[in-house]
């Protein structure tokens, strides 16, 4: 376990994720990313952050799909009663994973 530890520090540190980072925020963002942010990898933490500003406005259910299928890259998930009501439970559910950035 020390060995992947330390091989996976050396990784981090020979290929920082700030400048090797290239996933684009999609078009049409519910959230205002503000201009001064310009970089792939401050957008995302932003996004990360901030989003949840969006899903307490008005469409929240939408934003959420908006998260999932075109931030998520999973655009499988189809808008359907059942979806609908897994994701409008999000909000009631604990939250259990620590804040990580």
């Amino acid at each position: 376990m020390k060995l992947l530890i330390e091989s996976l520090n050396k990784y981090a540190k020979d290929f920082p994720l700030e400048s090797n980072f290239d996933l684009e925020v999609p078009d049409n963002c519910p959230l205002h990313i503000p201009d001064d942010i310009t970089d792939n990898f401050a957008k995302n933490i932003y996004m990360k952050k901030n989003f949840h500003t969006v899903l307490s406005k008005e469409s929240p259910i939408e934003n959420r799909y908006w998260i999932i299928q075109k931030w998520g890259g999973i655009g499988g998930l189809k808008e359907t009663d059942r979806n609908n009501t897994i994701l409008n439970k999000l909000d009631s559910e604990p939250e259990v994973s620590p804040q990580i950035i």
